[in-house]
């Protein structure tokens, strides 16, 4: 915006448009300012089409893979709950799960829940289990 004073507003030239005006100004937009907003607005307009073309161009390569990415984000899950128990297991004196290769069995001895131990705290009632994941 080009702001002039209303005493002023005569020296203004004939092709600039009046945008908004007060008791001692008027503001004003150029020729210039306003085909550069219209061809801003054009390339936004522009961007969101060709984002939105992106997108759905993305989104059909991702479903000619979808299976086997599936099938790798079920896996990471698995060893992040593995990681995550082994991590608790190493606090407050819990037992570790041993993992069987071999055997694909997870084998945990005397173990005891954390949560149900953190609720129950020194009451002592809670008795460890044994459990066998094959």
């Amino acid at each position: 915006l080009i702001e002039v004073k209303n005493c002023h507003k005569s020296s203004v030239p004939s092709d600039w448009v009046m945008v908004s005006s007060t008791k001692a100004v008027s503001r004003f937009h150029s020729p210039f300012i306003i085909e550069n907003y219209r061809l801003l607005h054009q390339l936004r307009e522009q961007l969101v089409l060709d984002c939105s073309a992106e997108w759905l161009r993305f989104l059909d390569h991702f479903s000619e893979h979808y299976h086997p990415v599936s099938k790798a984000i079920c896996h990471l899950a698995t060893m992040d709950c593995l990681f995550s128990l082994a991590q608790v297991a190493k606090q407050g004196d819990y037992c570790r799960p041993a993992v069987r290769d071999n055997r694909r069995e997870i084998l945990i001895t005397n173990g005891r829940h954390p949560v149900i131990d953190v609720l129950l705290g020194e009451q002592d009632q809670y008795v460890p289990n044994t459990t066998s994941l094959s």
